[in-house]
C-alpha cells in the first residue's frame, strides 16, 4: 500500500566499518540500511528506485537474485554470481545509482509542501557524505555474509520474507509486494526476477 509523507529522523550512532570478502560462485546474504535508519523507502516511488537500480546491475554483471525484501529503511538480498567481482560491483553500483536517484527525488520536493522534511533529510545525508558524493543515502557499504548450506539459505529466506510481518506492515508475507515471497512460494510474477540457487 502506498504511503506518503516523511518520517522523523532518529539519532545517529557511529559503528565500526564492516569488511566484505567476495568469492566466486558463492551465495551471499546482503543487508544495507539507509543512513540514520530514515524511512525514506516508505513510499513505493522510492522503493521502485531501488528495484530499478538492482535490476540494472543484476543484468549488467550476470548476477542471480535468490531472494529479497525492500523495507522502509533497509534492504535484504540473497545473490550469487560466477565471479567475485560481479557480486561486488552489482552491490556497490546498485547502492551508488539508487543513492543518486533518491537524492534527486528528494531535491524535487524542495518546491513542494514537503520542502522542510526533504531539506532536513538531505542535510543528514550530506553530513554523512564523503569522497565525491554530495549525499550518503546508504549507511556505509552493504554487509555481505556468505551462505554455505541449504539450511542456512532457507533460514535467511524466511527471515527476509517475515521482515514486513515483524515490522507490522502486513499480517502475512504474501501480502507484501516488495519481496520475493510470491515468486518463490506461489509462482507469481514479482517485481524482480528470482532464480533458484544451484551452488549450495
Amino acid at each position: 500500500m502506498e504511503r506518503s509523507g516523511f518520517p522523523e529522523t532518529p539519532n545517529w550512532k557511529p559503528m565500526m566499518k564492516w569488511k566484505n570478502y567476495y568469492q566466486p560462485n558463492t551465495l551471499y546474504f546482503f543487508t544495507s540500511r539507509i543512513t540514520e535508519k530514515i524511512h525514506i523507502l516508505r513510499t513505493d516511488d522510492f522503493k521502485q528506485i531501488v528495484v530499478g537500480s538492482l535490476q540494472k546491475y543484476l543484468d549488467k554483471y550476470v548476477v542471480s537474485l535468490h531472494g529479497y525484501v525492500i523495507m522502509d529503511n533497509h534492504i535484504h538480498i540473497l545473490i550469487s554470481a560466477p565471479t567475485a567481482d560481479g557480486v561486488k560491483r552489482c552491490v556497490q553500483q546498485t547502492l551508488r545509482d539508487s543513492s543518486c536517484k533518491m537524492s534527486r527525488k528528494l531535491e524535487s520536493f524542495l518546491d513542494t509542501p514537503f520542502a522542510s522534511q526533504a531539506q532536513s533529510i538531505l542535510q543528514i545525508f550530506a553530513k554523512h557524505s564523503n569522497g565525491k558524493a554530495r549525499y550518503a543515502v546508504w549507511k556505509e557499504q552493504a554487509r555481505g555474509i556468505p551462505i554455505d548450506t541449504p539450511t542456512v539459505f532457507h533460514t535467511q529466506l524466511d527471515y527476509i520474507h517475515n521482515n514486513p510481518v515483524r515490522a507490522q506492515l502486513v499480517s502475512e508475507p504474501s501480502a507484501y509486494q516488495f519481496s520475493s515471497y510470491l515468486s518463490i512460494y506461489q509462482d507469481k510474477p514479482g517485481i524482480l526476477p528470482i532464480k533458484s540457487p544451484t551452488i549450495l
